[in-house]
């Protein structure tokens, strides 16, 4: 049977709003609180009942957390984040959710600005009471910070590696104004400063960036990691920003991934499919990417909702060698009359004809002899496959075979969703 691995992708929280969202057509806002409290669902709690009942899943493996649980650096909303995490999903516990399964990340909206180094020198300092927020809940070290952290999951023989590093480095960081324009702007300030603290003065002419940055070190050392995993092994990024352009109009400073283009360009370098999760455009494209010089270049960018309106399931499905076929993204989104839907599976191939060879075996080129261009029925193909390997193979492994050519997109399976029987398979032409 085709074995498969899936993991939990949470978007931007955004708690201080997100705990008082309500579904509803809440026109009037003169009505008692009570009433509205009392008849309207809240939009998080239902998001959330639906992530604990999916993470009860078996086959759920990990657990990944896009950044921005809080809202213009409220920290006080950010260690309250992380307890109804706590208390919904467990987020503390080591038994449900051992270190290598769990990643979270931070998001610009997590960043008290006040806490950043006036003279710019300190970049991470700011990172520190989000640090702490975990810590409190004995998970020490799992906020990448200054370094990228990865961690590897090997249930059922199969592995998934992880990886989560810090976007955020430029958020809030200031923006300091050549010597000269200072000293004119002193001179036009002075009267005010009489009466004003400087910082006053700052908030007047000063400007902290919002600038999404990777540092180029983290980088490296990713792209090494990646470059040592085995065949076997499926990369998966997590970080809180998009590396490509969202896909509206944006008319505001410092919005795109200031080194985007260069992080995107070297992990296409990795010549292997890598799957890149993230958050913060709340809006959920599901992307991909390939470079032309890297031919087996296959970057698949996943964007988490807000919290508020649904979550992912990303799924990977490996082959009888365990080598990676393909990624499904299973898509679970809030409705407008309270409820939370399965709204549709995204199924991407990871591998393509350039690795073909590493899947060849008996059974797939058996299968592939028998197969035509027009449909035959199961039965039809598992005595053509008795002919072929001398043996008639038993239904689980067949449908084993066939799943994977069509992963490979070798065969055209129709009625795949019912029981073997009726399925009809035929070969796709080059």
């Amino acid at each position: 049977m085709m074995k498969s691995l899936k993991l939990i992708q949470l978007g931007d929280v955004h708690f201080p709003e997100a705990k008082s969202a309500q579904i509803g057509d809440l026109k009037d806002e003169a009505a008692p609180k009570s009433l509205v409290t009392a008849i309207a669902p809240k939009r998080l709690e239902l998001v959330m009942r639906k992530v604990s009942d999916v993470a009860a899943d078996p086959t759920v493996c990990g657990l990944l957390i896009c950044g921005d649980l809080t809202t213009y650096g409220d920290l006080d909303e950010y260690r309250r984040c992380v307890e109804y995490l706590n208390k919904i999903v467990e987020v503390g516990s080591p038994d449900r959710w051992p270190d290598n399964s769990l990643h979270v990340v931070p998001g610009n909206h997590d960043v008290a600005r006040e806490l950043c180094d006036p003279d710019g020198v300190d970049l991470f300092e700011k990172f520190a009471p989000l640090v702490a927020s975990w810590d409190k809940l004995g998970r020490n070290a799992i906020l990448p910070v200054q370094g990228i952290r990865s961690t590897v999951l090997k249930p059922n023989g199969h592995s998934l590696s992880l990886f989560s590093l810090n976007s955020c480095i430029g958020c809030g960081e200031r923006r300091h104004l050549p010597a000269k324009i200072q000293d004119e702007l002193a001179t036009l300030l002075k009267k005010y400063l009489t009466s004003a603290p400087p910082a006053d003065a700052f908030d007047l002419i000063g400007e902290q960036l919002d600038t999404p940055a990777f540092v180029d070190d983290h980088v490296r050392s990713l792209v090494t990691e990646i470059n040592n995993l085995a065949d076997t092994s499926v990369p998966i990024v997590l970080a809180h920003h998009n590396v490509l352009p969202q896909a509206i109009p944006r008319v505001e400073i410092y919005t795109e991934l200031i080194n985007g283009g260069l992080f995107r360009t070297q992990l296409a370098s990795c010549c292997r499919p890598i799957i890149y999760c993230h958050g913060h455009i709340h809006d959920d494209p599901i992307e991909q990417l390939t470079d032309h010089r890297y031919p087996a270049s296959k970057i698949l960018f996943v964007s988490a909702p807000m919290l508020v309106d649904g979550f992912n399931v990303i799924e990977i499905v490996f082959a009888r060698n365990n080598l990676p076929l393909g990624c499904k993204i299973h898509r679970y989104r809030s409705t407008p009359h309270g409820s939370i839907d399965n709204s549709g599976v995204v199924i991407v191939p990871l591998a393509g004809a350039e690795v073909l060879s590493r899947f060849d075996d008996e059974r797939l080129r058996a299968l592939l002899k028998v197969c035509g261009p027009e449909f035959i029925r199961f039965e039809e193909l598992r005595t053509g496959l008795q002919n072929e390997l001398g043996t008639l193979p038993n239904f689980a492994t067949v449908g084993d075979v066939v799943f994977e050519a069509e992963w490979l997109s070798l065969v055209e399976v129709k009625d795949g969703t019912l029981p073997h029987k009726h399925w009809q398979v035929r070969r796709i032409e080059p």
